[in-house]
């Protein structure tokens, strides 16, 4: 009956990380764009005029307002024009600014089409008219009905940059006479938790380098490691070099240091994934996933940079919003170290894991890898 009950739960264990390999609820477009909309407050002055900016999905406005007129699948900017006045009642609807306790009457301008992380966005231009001075606070509907999306709020104050984190669970923004830095630290950590979690690449990539951590290759093929402590010293030095790469170019490509491209970065990182599987059917070449590890880790590191790009500040917010958001993709991944590596080693106990199991795993996903790469080209 245990051996029963065993067996039971090596099958539990490969279904959840076949569908964990296999499948991508985001689809082949880039893995960060979805779950957020990017709010931008300009308060400066005192007339009582507090111009706003909203940039919204595309993707994400079709199912409710069908911007795709002619069926083509991409909603270009004629179309996005055509919409404009129900787009801008949409937003405003979902939108509301109050100063000083009252509310302000939002009213739209221009709406144009930007792209995020390569992803087509619209850019709706609101002004809010506030019938007084006074403390600001801002509220917002808009998360699709989905309890991960967000609204990445940047309020732009003369004394500084306010960011916070817009959640279905936490909808409000109360302005504070100084927003101290453990908020902030504390806001963004829980943004870099949420975009690993929903970084379907990310956790491609990290799952294979996870696979072999139980096994050891040589010319005679894989074979289970036997001694747990070995298993656990080599998937700290793996994901370590991982995490040390991409903290380097996350902090370089912030900063403003060095600054590349969104779309060869998504094609290299979808790329990372396809060498990886590939590298896990031979089990010589087990002695390069640390360099691959730390090499590939630089490029993810840039597309978390990417990612966190249009919400990062000036001045003394940007260390509290950086540190923040490092330290939630690290959580993030040892979540999900946690998670896996207790069911790889069940599974690694099974002789039918490192022949079939793990390069079956492997495989699923690297063609997984290969779909996103061609949906990026």
């Amino acid at each position: 009956m245990i051996a029963a009950g065993i067996r039971r739960l090596r099958r539990a264990a490969f279904v959840l990380l076949a569908l964990a390999a296999g499948l991508s609820p985001g689809g082949p477009a880039a893995a960060h764009a979805s779950g957020s909309s990017y709010l931008r407050i300009e308060s400066q002055g005192q007339d009582g005029m507090l111009p706003i900016t909203w940039d919204i999905s595309a993707a994400d406005l079709e199912l409710p307002l069908e911007l795709d007129a002619d069926g083509d699948g991409d909603a270009g900017a004629e179309e996005i024009a055509a919409r404009r006045p129900a787009i801008a009642r949409f937003a405003i609807e979902r939108l509301d600014v109050r100063r000083g306790g009252e509310d302000c009457r939002l009213s739209a301008g221009a709406i144009t089409t930007a792209r995020r992380e390569g992803q087509p966005y619209v850019s709706l231009r609101l002004v809010a008219k506030c019938p007084r001075d006074g403390s600001l606070a801002v509220s917002t509907r808009l998360f699709f009905g989905s309890p991960g999306y967000t609204a990445l709020l940047d309020v732009r104050m003369p004394g500084g940059r306010h960011p916070a984190v817009l959640s279905a669970a936490a909808p409000d923004w109360n302005e504070q006479a100084a927003v101290h830095w453990i908020e902030s630290l504390w806001l963004f950590a829980q943004e870099g938790v949420h975009h690993v979690l929903i970084g379907y690449d990310h956790v491609a990539f990290l799952l294979l380098l996870l696979l072999p951590c139980v096994l050891r290759g040589s010319r005679a093929g894989w074979t289970a490691v036997a001694d747990p402590r070995a298993a656990a010293h080599d998937l700290v030095r793996i994901v370590t070099a991982f995490t040390v790469a991409h903290s380097i170019t996350l902090g370089l490509a912030v900063t403003g240091v060095i600054r590349l491209p969104v779309r060869p970065i998504e094609l290299a990182i979808a790329g990372s994934i396809m060498v990886a599987g590939v590298l896990n059917l031979f089990p010589r070449a087990a002695r390069w996933r640390l360099g691959l590890a730390f090499g590939f880790g630089l490029v993810h590191g840039c597309g978390f940079a990417n990612a966190f790009h249009e919400i990062g500040g000036e001045g003394t917010s940007l260390a509290p919003m950086l540190g923040g958001f490092n330290l939630g993709v690290e959580a993030g991944q040892l979540l999900l170290v946690a998670v896996s590596l207790p069911i790889l080693w069940l599974l690694a106990r099974s002789p039918r894991y490192p022949g079939r199991i793990m390069p079956g795993l492997s495989v699923a996903t690297a063609l997984t890898g290969a779909v996103w790469f061609v949906g990026r080209l």
